[in-house]
């Protein structure tokens, strides 16, 4: 178990390693807008600060490139007009939105920098237009890559084998001013990603979307009181004492649902817990649990995970499925694949927790003053050391078209579209809009820098279409049988795996050669 010292001390980590994410970016012939003193570190070095009191890193990019107007396309997806998955990229606006106004000016500086024309071409991409997106990059692909130098697209979709074939491998020579080791670049997914110095998509600080769609929890804090008996600060001192845990949650669950007596859900039933019947009941846990469901080998191959995982795997099975049976529990939209569902429950005061992304908070600001709170997903005990956050595969990630490029001026494009967006639009969206509207208390502020530092994924997030859909067949599916057909938990995942191993490693080893081997 944990002391509050040691929580106390990751904390401060945090904060030293969320402060020296923010990058600086110059102008040509300008400064960054920096602090008047600079920061001592312990060790006697320094270094400056900028506007939001966070670490200044100038980009690599040299400031004599000229690219005299060339035009760069880049491929980018949008669900609906205003969708955020496009307006990380681009937006017409600089009215009654900072954060818009951020990503405007970010735009025009990198033209004016580089002498580069943006040119976004913008198509629908989500599990109904993923094919439509798909002919587009192939077609442009058969075309010498005519068209298309950068694509951003909804992750889950973007890595099938057949679209890499397409993509440009990012750690290549070509690609001379991508420097994938600067913080403006997610390390985590990075080290996740990355194989045999192959690497074929990326995740920037431009991708706003990861920080959106990171699993999170919320708890309503007058319900905990009335109901729970614990208050709001007894709640931040459980997860940061370490001990906010899958059982904690169960415990502070059981008999706390005031029911109303009609058949069915109704609007006076109140729950200890909601969360969508799809992805958020499920998918988080693999990460917040410490879970690798496929293993790295010592000679950077991959595989299903061990005997040894499978086990815990297992028992995190047991865990879930005997709490989501819980009359205390409510899984909300089994009919319906609107993920907002559960957070309408919440925010309607209809259930004490809450999982769902930190990127719903957006719909809780008119709960009240002081009505909600933030918190990390539980942990699968308290001997693991830390809390993990898994981030939901609907996010944009990078990629760069395979073809007669010039990968000089797409590499440096893309480099300053990740540096600036830690410059202004990253600190932006957490200091404007996350912390400064969306969270109610400083406790909340701290769990959210805790968890945005411990973003994780697993091999088979990054290739999902290509490995035969692990979690899914493995778990996610697996789970949602046992809860409702009243299955075994560990038994029902335990006979998924046995029935998807063979193909899954199948397809693990076919990656494995094909990264080995492409360009």
């Amino acid at each position: 178990m944990k002391t509050t010292k040691r929580i106390l001390l990751v904390l401060l980590a945090v904060t030293l390693f969320s402060s020296s994410l923010l990058v600086g970016c110059k102008k040509k012939g300008e400064e960054n807008e920096t602090t008047a003193d600079s920061v001592s570190t312990t060790g006697g070095d320094s270094y400056e600060t900028d506007k939001w009191g966070q670490r200044v890193y100038h980009d690599v990019v040299p400031d004599e490139l000229d690219y005299g107007g060339k035009e760069v396309n880049i491929l980018i997806r949008e669900l609906s007009p205003g969708d955020p998955r496009h307006y990380e990229w681009t937006t017409t606006t600089t009215k009654d939105d900072q954060l818009q106004a951020e990503v405007y000016y970010r735009n025009l500086e990198i033209e004016e920098e580089l002498g580069v024309k943006l040119n976004f071409i913008t198509k629908t991409d989500d599990g109904t237009s993923a094919a439509t997106m798909n002919g587009y990059i192939t077609n442009s692909f058969a075309a010498g890559g005519e068209g298309v130098d950068i694509i951003s697209r909804y992750h889950y979709y973007g890595t099938s084998m057949a679209i890499m074939e397409c993509y440009k491998n990012l750690m290549h020579e070509d690609l001379k001013y991508l420097h994938l080791d600067r913080p403006y670049w997610n390390q985590n997914f990075i080290n996740y990603a990355k194989s045999q110095d192959r690497l074929f998509v990326v995740l920037g600080d431009m991708n706003i979307t990861a920080y959106m769609t990171t699993f999170s929890m919320y708890f309503n804090k007058q319900l905990l009181s009335n109901i729970c008996k614990v208050s709001d600060e007894d709640m931040y001192k459980i997860v940061l004492d370490g001990e906010w845990t899958i059982e904690k949650l169960t415990t502070m669950c059981k008999d706390t649902a005031q029911l109303d007596g009609v058949d069915g859900d109704s609007e006076g039933d109140i729950y200890g817990f909601t969360s969508h019947y799809q992805v958020h009941a499920y998918d988080g846990y693999v990460a917040a649990f410490d879970i690798d469901l496929v293993k790295t080998t010592a000679d950077g191959k991959h595989t299903l995970m061990d005997s040894t995982t499978q086990r815990k795997l297992g028992n995190a099975a047991d865990k879930l499925v005997s709490f989501y049976r819980s009359s205390d529990v409510f899984l909300v939209g089994k009919d319906s694949t609107s993920y907002t569902q559960p957070v309408e429950y919440f925010k309607n005061g209809r259930s004490i927790f809450c999982t769902a992304a930190i990127g719903d908070s957006q719909h809780l600001t008119n709960m009240g003053d002081n009505a909600y709170g933030l918190l990390p997903l539980p942990k699968y005990d308290t001997d693991q050391e830390n809390y993990y956050a898994g981030v939901q595969d609907s996010h944009n990630t990078v990629a760069v078209m395979y073809g007669n490029k010039d990968y000089e001026m797409i590499s440096a494009v893309l480099e300053l579209f990740a540096a600036k967006s830690y410059a202004s639009v990253r600190p932006t969206l957490f200091e404007k809009v996350i912390k400064g509207k969306q969270l109610q208390d400083s406790k909340s502020v701290e769990v959210f820098n805790l968890i945005l530092a411990s973003t994780r994924w697993d091999f088979s997030d990054i290739y999902p279409t290509a490995v035969q859909n692990v979690r899914n067949s493995i778990w996610r599916d697996a789970l949602r049988d046992a809860v409702y057909n009243n299955g075994d938990g560990a038994g029902s995942v335990t006979t998924a795996i046995a029935q998807n191993r063979d193909a899954i490693n199948l397809a693990l080893s076919e990656l494995d050669d094909w990264l080995y081997t492409h360009y």
